[in-house]
């Protein structure tokens, strides 16, 4: 668990791993990354109370999410590694017990994870992705899961909720120094893992994701969040090309690159949409056609081509008025 200016949480996600049922022993290492508010001190209280369980680690400066991420993995003892925000929590008291078990009956398996509920917070989110289940709740994971996940399409994008993960600590391995220089902690992780295996889905419902205003990946614009994907693809695109020959590594080398090239092409896009919706937000009309324009350039589909003949015409058959009409019809597809 890492924590950051979590006080109104953080004690009901240790709770939630208090209340694992297991056989085995489950030792919560949390790193505390210096916070502002009440956090330290909640995990210091309950730390003198589960001097047994928990095992507290307390930066003296703000690290950030992965530098305190890759040092709090580096301090867990165990055969296995289970993840967890201090903003989220478990909701299934066997949760621990039934992914270890899992993991135990198939050692071809690098990673497991389930679903969970998400709910907001304080928050209006869009957050795209998410999937209503039949009683209103939100789910994280879609409907029609695979069983199986291949490190190949773990690169086509991120169907791992976070506080559901659990996964071999031999397949973390040593986290690369390049790790540490991103913002985006689980999908290279899952990514690093699956050279080892691939990821199992269990289909239950065993945690609870929660999206706030303080969130370290919800609360981001989705330009922001293009900004990062970006960077993170291009630091596993050089980790590949570096990779040595294995025979793991040989057989998923092309897919890999391929994938991770859609991926980059697709923040891209996204980043581009943003900035195009921002410059529309702003009044700036006339700057709108060269964004869709480089959308095109990126990804040359005929529907972004024809995207951009309808920015460009309205303006001189129907003015300003028709124009902004147009453009906001077309910005609400990203």
């Amino acid at each position: 668990m890492i924590a950051y200016n979590q006080e109104k949480f953080i004690s009901q996600a240790i709770e939630s791993v208090l209340m694992q049922e297991t056989d085995f022993p489950v030792e919560l290492v949390i790193g505390e990354d210096c916070s502002t508010d009440g956090t330290r001190r909640i995990v210091e209280e309950y730390a003198k109370k589960h001097p047994d369980r928990i095992r507290p680690l307390y930066r003296t400066t703000n690290l950030g999410v992965n530098v305190n991420f890759a040092g709090t993995l580096a301090a867990c003892n165990g055969e296995y590694v289970a993840l967890l925000d201090g903003d989220d929590y478990w909701t299934d008291a066997r949760k621990l017990a039934k992914q270890t078990a899992f993991l135990d009956g198939h050692p071809e398996c690098a990673i497991c994870f389930h679903n969970a509920f998400v709910f907001t917070d304080g928050l209006n989110n869009d957050e795209p992705g998410l999937n209503a289940n039949r009683t209103g709740n939100q789910l994280l994971c879609r409907p029609g899961m695979q069983t199986r996940y291949s490190q190949t399409e773990l690169l086509k994008g991120n169907v791992i909720p976070y506080c559901s993960v659990m996964f071999r600590r031999t397949a973390a391995g040593t986290l690369p120094a390049w790790f540490e220089k991103l913002s985006i902690e689980d999908l290279p992780l899952y990514i690093l893992c699956a050279e080892h295996g691939p990821a199992a889905y269990l289909n239950e419902v065993m945690a609870a994701y929660r999206l706030h205003p303080n969130s370290h990946w919800s609360s981001k614009s989705r330009q922001a969040k293009a900004v990062l994907e970006i960077k993170m693809y291009e630091e596993l695109e050089r980790y590949f090309h570096s990779r040595p020959r294995s025979a793991a590594v040989r057989k998923c080398r092309l897919q890999a690159t391929r994938s991770l090239a859609r991926a980059r092409v697709e923040s891209e896009v996204l980043l581009e949409g943003s900035r195009a919706r921002s410059l529309m937000e702003n009044g700036d009309l006339s700057a709108v056609p060269s964004a869709v324009l480089r959308i095109w350039r990126l990804q040359p589909r005929w529907k972004w081509l024809r995207w951009y003949l309808r920015l460009v015409w309205p303006k001189s058959l129907g003015g300003t008025k028709v124009a902004r009409y147009v453009h906001q019809k077309i910005l609400n597809q990203w």
